[in-house]
């Protein structure tokens, strides 16, 4: 007997279905399937937060201050060439754009050497902070709960559909297991602020 014959009839099936989904909220396979994309969402959104303009938990606001205080003393990035290369100023543009930083009184222009130096050093101590205590917090974060989510779906989420469709063959359409989740997915995914660097050999 084939796979499509012990499918229920069209009608059966659809009464089945709706059946299942007004006692339990949908087929069990449907309903482990989406407690792991919640997992997943609920876990981003609570790193996403560390990076959240104005949020309570907002761990780029240093980082945000002091690169809108380097802009406003400088005026524009190519004042700070005598420091930083091409690629550095380039980076900074992008960060610009990136963290959208905004200051209440920003500084005056001050073009004096030792002031933009000086604030460029603030600038950079703070991306290294920020490096180093995101690379920890990811590093030390309990994957546990969802490494369980994830390990149940590859194991039961097949079983559970084909139970549900009466067919090994239509319940692989389109399944690719869920590998492991590493703190270097989650690094991939929230990466640390790239780092301008000095010139090695200041131009004459």
């Amino acid at each position: 007997m084939s796979d499509e014959a012990m499918i229920p009839p069209r009608q059966q099936g659809q009464e089945w279905v709706h059946l299942i989904q007004a006692q339990y909220g949908g087929p069990a396979f449907i309903r482990r399937g989406k407690r792991l994309a919640d997992a997943f969402q609920q876990l981003y959104q609570s790193l996403a937060r560390f990076r959240q303009p104005d949020h309570e938990d907002d761990w780029l606001a240093m980082v945000r201050l002091r690169l809108g205080r380097l802009k406003a003393l400088a005026g524009d990035w190519s004042q700070l060439s005598p420091w930083l290369p091409p690629s550095s100023i380039s980076l900074l543009k992008h960060l610009e754009q990136q963290l959208s930083p905004r200051l209440h009184l920003p500084p005056a222009p001050d073009p004096r050497p030792t002031v933009l130096f000086s604030a460029l050093r603030e600038l950079l101590e703070s991306i290294r902070r920020f490096n180093r205590r995101w690379l920890r917090y990811l590093q030390n974060l309990d994957l546990t709960p969802i490494q369980r989510l994830i390990d149940e779906y590859n194991r039961y989420y097949l079983l559970e559909k084909e139970c549900f469709l009466q067919s090994p063959r239509l319940a692989r359409l389109g399944f690719q297991p869920i590998p492991p989740l590493t703190w270097t997915d989650l690094l991939d995914k929230f990466p640390l602020i790239p780092e301008p660097q000095l010139w090695q050999d200041p131009p004459s």
